[in-house]
């Protein structure tokens, strides 16, 4: 499981290299913060894992900054 992991991450760092190659930084990075809303999702799915409005109130707030620091 952790060499399965390890390569995952491996490609993931390959596409975010890719992406950033190939657009800015500010219009790449939202995509980025959108983990926080989609990991505490999977977990949810995969694992079993509670949702809580935190983790989602936490999210939302990274989203604005996102936002804001995008004007």
């Amino acid at each position: 499981i952790l060499i399965l992991a390890l390569v995952i991450y491996a490609l993931a760092t390959v596409f975010w290299l890719f992406v950033l190659k190939s657009m800015p930084l500010r219009v790449a990075y939202p995509f980025a913060a959108l983990g926080f809303f989609i990991v505490p999702l999977l977990a949810y799915f995969f694992l079993n894992e509670p949702l809580r409005w935190t983790s989602f109130a936490g999210a939302s707030i990274i989203m604005l900054g996102v936002y804001v620091s995008s004007l």
